[in-house]
């Protein structure tokens, strides 16, 4: 056994020191293109550390080493890609199979198989093995480990039945193909290997192998990345992904998110369960308020009328209530009779004897003139009416001689004139109110067309004022429809008038420049890349609907050559040269076809310039043009100038308008003043002044008055007419006394008669025993129908008829009709006031269950959505009455506040161990790479034996994510230290962690949202690593993976820094060898030439490592000098099988194996 040796050459002495496990052996049966059985024997430490495997490309040199990811690396570890030639296909099962390629069957891809299926298409069962033998170089023997794979006829890639085997004596895999028509299984293997220990889980199996070869996934994983072609081969990527461990904040950080999801879960049920019992809740309440009115329906059923006998119960109470009232009232009646009789006596004397003594004063009057006085006075009450009539005449006259500006005549010779006035007016009327429209309505047209042109005007400047161009609108409306219907801005599709104005200075040549290019200026330009299409999309649009359009597809990258000319219209234009169309607007105008000399006066002689004048008379050749009626001022660019001149234009026109309707209003006041005077006329027409002549009438009173006072001068007379007066009065009083105390006797014996009759006739009437409820509901029906606050006595007169001119019983009427109308009346009044009541209580009762309903209808729908077993009926109330016990509201409450407190507990926990973590990662880093540079210590580096060291700079978290996490544990521990319960504070404190909850979420590349988390957490992406090298003489350098050194230094540092990561991993901190020493390389990670390859490949080597570099042909120079071994990988191209020749070195021969 070698314990140690020495390698010579450019590193000088270097000690290296033994491994513990070495390959020794590979053996393969049907794995990929190795068909049967092969064996691959690396080099060991007896003769020699490194081992070439080479090849063609696509010779099986990947499907060699990918045995060691199916056999010894963590399952789900990915196969080598250049194996896959940049699929993803491989498998356990395409191995097996042997999958040779891909060939098109029909339009699909289909893989070719070199096993599994005969050449006449049958199906037939497979199996196969990866057995490894290694050795302890330490003598602690061989070890063997073993990966059976069996595959049914015609099976699929789920259908791979897998065993693993362990043992400690050889395994020969050939043993298993005496038995390769059975079933494989455990008692089989182990029927075959008697000291193996067999597995079905491949969990199990790794974690026994890792246990004896030392081995950890973080060692599996870097030593996986090793022998990938796309191995990282940067400082940082090493450590970052190959040596440092997991940091405990992303765990922490999983934790606070699934806590935080977790009990948001359990709050959100919590919440929903408090909703349920708040509805369930509210539910109970409705329908407690639904039975109350159900019960109050239930109180007057006695006196429903829908139901039997509620009518007849009803009516019996009104009856003894009606005979009770009568009953009361009865005596009073008969007292009534008596005092009556007396007061008829007396007014009957009172008015017999004033009836005397006026017919005294009469006689008395007789004798001194009293009958000439009468005639008198009757003929001044006929004057004065007549006088106040014709008053009233002239009161109606009065509105129509004020319209007129006129008074009414006092005199007739005036009336008479006035009525002369009046015929003229009445036949002069027609012919004046003629001339007076001729003159109103040519102005109100004029006013009606002004007040259009302000309005369009308004719109035009503020439609130009917003839009910031001088096309019309029509223009505007027809782009617009022709950019939505090609699915374009309209400021995409601009209007050449738009892009060029004239100068400043050129103002007086705008009206031409608006000739000159009156067929240019109203064309639409569009960009030559929306011409496909573009004619079907403007097609949608109907003809009729828009004037006709010219437009010119322009291709904007294309040079335009055309310049403006001096002293011609070009030359006086600007352009907007921030348009693409800038270029071709500018040519176009210059050109021939287009442009025109500017002169003062045309030039008849000139036939073959186009010349144009400032007023716009343009000549072009033999033709020539004049007036600017018809064409639109477009051209040109919106300017606080030009809508200056719009705004003056808007106020010139307002004020002509203002100044037609001055005169609209003068002539107007013309033809009422006109009206008024005719309307005058009429009313003079059809009164005669004898109708109005009030002097004449008053004249007349007045001598009538006179010749009164003159008898009325008598004084005797004046006496006895005074006494007749007051007799009179008097006799007047008597009689109406007489007259009312008569009535009242009348009623009263007819009251009393009617009320006996009706006694009489019914007897004792007692009422049926009614509950509370009917009873006053029925009395409220009773005073309803008489009146609040109506007496007994006004009652029983209504009843029996004595307030209405009733017939008095005896009298030709059937004692007590008036109180059986009354009883039918008030008997319908109280079925009506019952029935009222009996649906206003149903309306509440269908109320009160249609909330209930309603509550139940959404609670089903909330919590029951699925459960077709219940209604929202409140029949089926029971049903949310037991949801309401089970859910058990206090608890609920109670333990909702305490999940609360719990939560936020928890998630204060997690914050303070996530802060914890995140410092603690930081230091773990600089505590790893200080382990692996102790490590480093004890060997040269590089040609001047130098030593190596790993310098880390790990970087904090995001200064912004750390200050929230600050806040969060400054708030929760503030709460903390209150000591005291606050449910709605602590609600809000679990609400305001959510925002970092939501930071921590972007650490991780499942919730960030671009697939790839921050660093915040993951202090290894915050890494960044250099190597210094300290010579002997003390100077320091430093490097790293990108520069700092030549490719082979570098490549070297690269080595060294994956040997001191193994060395870290698979050696304990004493240790000078791994315990694990076998290493696949893909020669991507040996990039240098000459001294530094073989410098390169020595490092790993003498680490203590066994070394197997796969690399193709063409690459294979200086490695092979490195080699103490070399295997080939030869395919022959017509079977697809692979076989491995050990190569003599030195010869270039090679040998199978």
């Amino acid at each position: 056994m070698v314990n140690a040796r020495m390698t010579e050459g450019l590193y000088g002495q270097i000690e290296l020191n033994p491994p513990h496990w070495v390959l020794q052996e590979r053996q393969l049966v049907n794995w990929g293109s190795y068909g049967g059985y092969h064996t691959f024997d690396p080099s060991t430490m007896f003769d020699g550390t490194v081992t070439l495997l080479t090849g063609q490309s696509e010779s099986g040199k990947s499907t060699l080493v990918d045995a060691q990811v199916s056999l010894l690396y963590p399952t789900g570890a990915a196969f080598n890609k250049a194996s896959n030639a940049g699929r993803s296909d491989r498998s356990d099962y395409s191995y097996l199979r042997g999958q040779r390629g891909i060939r098109n069957d029909n339009g699909h891809d289909e893989p070719v198989f070199l096993r599994g299926m005969t050449d006449d298409g049958e199906p037939y069962a497979v199996w196969g093995a990866i057995v490894d033998r290694y050795e302890d170089t330490t003598g602690g023997g061989t070890l063997s480990i073993a990966k059976f794979m069996t595959l049914p006829a015609g099976g699929r890639s789920e259908d791979v039945d897998k065993f693993f085997l362990v043992s400690r004596d050889p395994i020969d895999p050939r043993l298993m193909d005496d038995y390769r028509d059975d079933v494989f299984s455990v008692p089989l293997f182990k029927r075959v290997y008697r000291t193996a220990t067999v597995y079905r889980q491949a969990n199990l199996f790794h974690e026994d192998v890792w246990s004896r070869f030392g081995l950890t996934e973080s060692a599996c994983r870097l030593l996986h990345r090793m022998q990938a072609s796309d191995a990282p081969s940067q400082l940082d990527d090493i450590f970052r992904k190959g040596v440092l461990d997991e940091p405990s904040a992303l765990n922490r950080g999983r934790a606070l998110i699934g806590d935080y999801t977790q009990f948001s879960e359990n709050f959100t049920a919590i919440e929903r369960n408090l909703h349920r019992v708040d509805l369930l809740e509210r539910m109970a309440d409705k329908h407690i308020r639904y039975i109350d009115e159900r019960k109050r329906m239930e109180t007057l059923r006695a006196v429903d009328p829908g139901r039997e006998g509620g009518a007849e119960t009803r009516d019996a109470w009104l009856g003894a209530r009606v005979h009770e009232c009568i009953a009361r009232v009865a005596p009073t009646y008969e007292r009534g009779i008596a005092e009556n009789q007396t007061k008829v006596a007396s007014a009957q004397r009172d008015a017999d004897r004033l009836d005397a003594e006026l017919e005294t004063i009469r006689e008395q009057k007789n004798g001194h003139g009293g009958d000439r006085l009468q005639r008198l006075q009757e003929q001044l009450r006929d004057a004065e009416r007549e006088r106040e009539r014709m008053a009233a005449r002239i009161e109606r006259l009065v509105p129509q001689f004020t319209k007129a500006g006129r008074t009414v005549p006092g005199t007739a010779s005036a009336w008479q004139a006035l009525a002369e006035e009046a015929v003229e007016v009445r036949d002069a009327y027609d012919e004046r109110r003629k001339e007076i429209d001729a003159l109103a309505y040519p102005l109100q047209e004029r006013c009606s067309a002004m007040r259009r042109e302000v309005k369009d005007l308004q719109a035009d400047i503020e439609r130009k004022r917003r839009s910031r161009t001088r096309i019309t609108k029509e223009m505007a409306d027809a782009r617009a429809m022709m950019a939505q219907a090609a699915g374009l801005e309209p400021e995409q599709l601009p209007f050449v008038a738009e892009l060029m104005d004239v100068q400043g200075g050129e103002e007086r040549w705008r009206t031409a420049m608006n000739v000159v290019y009156a067929s240019l200026a109203p064309v639409i330009l569009v960009d030559k890349r929306y011409e496909h299409g573009f004619a079907r999309a403007i097609s949608q649009i109907p003809h009729a609907s828009m004037a006709r359009r010219n437009w010119q597809f322009v291709d904007v990258q294309q040079d335009y050559h055309g310049e403006p000319r001096e002293g011609w219209m070009s030359g006086k234009l600007t352009f907007n040269e921030e348009s693409p169309f800038a270029d071709w607007v500018r040519a176009r105008v210059a050109d021939a076809r287009s442009d025109a000399r500017c002169v003062a006066h045309i030039d008849d002689s000139d036939v073959r310039t186009r010349q144009v004048q400032e007023d716009g008379q343009i000549k072009d050749g033999a033709h020539g043009s004049h007036g600017t009626k018809n064409i639109n001022q477009v051209i040109g660019f919106v300017t606080e100038g030009y809508l200056h001149e719009l705004a003056d234009e808007l106020e010139h026109l307002e004020q002509e308008m203002d100044r037609t309707n001055q005169e609209i209003e003068r002539i107007g006041a013309r033809k009422a003043e006109l009206e008024a005077q005719r309307d005058l006329a009429q009313a003079v027409l059809g009164v005669d002044w004898t109708d109005i002549d009030v002097q004449s009438a008053d004249a007349g009173i007045a001598m009538l008055h006179d010749e009164i006072e003159r008898i009325l001068a008598d004084p005797a007379l004046a006496e006895l007419e005074a006494r007749e007066r007051e007799c009179k009065v008097r006799l007047a009083d008597a009689r109406k006394r007489l007259a009312r105390a008569e009535d009242e006797l009348a009623e009263t014996k007819r009251a009393s008669r009617a009320a006996r009759a009706w006694l009489d006739a019914h007897g004792d009437e007692q009422p049926p025993a009614l509950n509370k409820a009917c009873v006053e509901l029925l009395e409220q029906t009773f005073d309803g129908y008489f009146g609040a606050g109506t007496s007994d006595e006004e009652r029983a007169a209504r009843m029996l008829g004595l307030d209405s001119g009733a017939r008095v019983p005896g009298h030709g009427a059937p004692a007590g009709t008036g109180v059986n109308a009354t009883l039918r009346a008030l008997g319908k009044h109280a079925e009506k006031a019952v029935h009222a009541r009996l649906e206003e209580l149903r309306g509440m009762c269908e109320a009160r269950k249609s909330e209930c309903e309603t509550a139940m209808a959404s609670y089903i729908e909330q919590f029951m959505p699925n459960d077709d077993r219940v209604s929202a009926d409140v029949e089926n109330f029971q049903v949310f009455e037991h949801d309401l016990r089970e859910l058990n509201a206090s608890t609920i409450r109670a333990s909702a506040d305490e999940e609360y407190f719990h939560s936020l507990e928890k998630i204060h926990q997690d914050l303070m161990q996530l802060n914890t973590a995140l410092d603690a990662d930081r230091s773990k880093i600089i505590e790893q790479i200080g382990k692996i540079n102790r490590l480093l210590e004890r060997y040269p580096f590089g040609a001047r034996r130098g030593r190596l060291s790993i310098v880390p700079q790990v970087s904090k978290s995001d200064p912004q994510f750390l200050a929230a996490l600050r806040a969060r544990l400054a708030d929760l521990n503030a709460y903390q230290q209150q000591g005291r319960k606050d449910i709605e504070r602590c609600k809000q404190l679990f609400a305001a962690c959510a925002p970092f909850v939501e930071l921590v979420k972007e650490g991780f590349d499942e919730f960030a949202a671009n697939k790839r988390g921050n660093a915040n957490l993951d202090p290894r992406r915050r890494s960044r690593f250099f190597g210094e090298v300290t010579d002997p003489d003390g100077t320091v350098e430093r490097i790293n993976s990108t520069g700092g050194g030549s490719g082979g230094y570098l490549q070297e540092l690269t080595s060294f820094a994956y040997g001191a990561a193994l060395m870290y991993l698979l050696a304990n901190d004493n240790a000078t060898e791994p315990s694990y020493a076998t290493v696949f390389l893909d020669e991507a990670l040996i990039k240098a030439d000459g001294q530094y390859t073989r410098r390169a490949l020595s490092v790993l080597p003498g680490l203590g490592f066994q070394v197997i570099v796969s690399a193709p042909e063409a690459k294979t120079g200086e490695i092979m000098a490195s080699a103490s071994k070399v295997v080939v990988a030869r395919k022959d191209p017509e079977n697809g099988l692979t076989e491995l020749r050990e190569a003599v070195l030195g010869t270039g021969d090679d040998h199978a194996s």
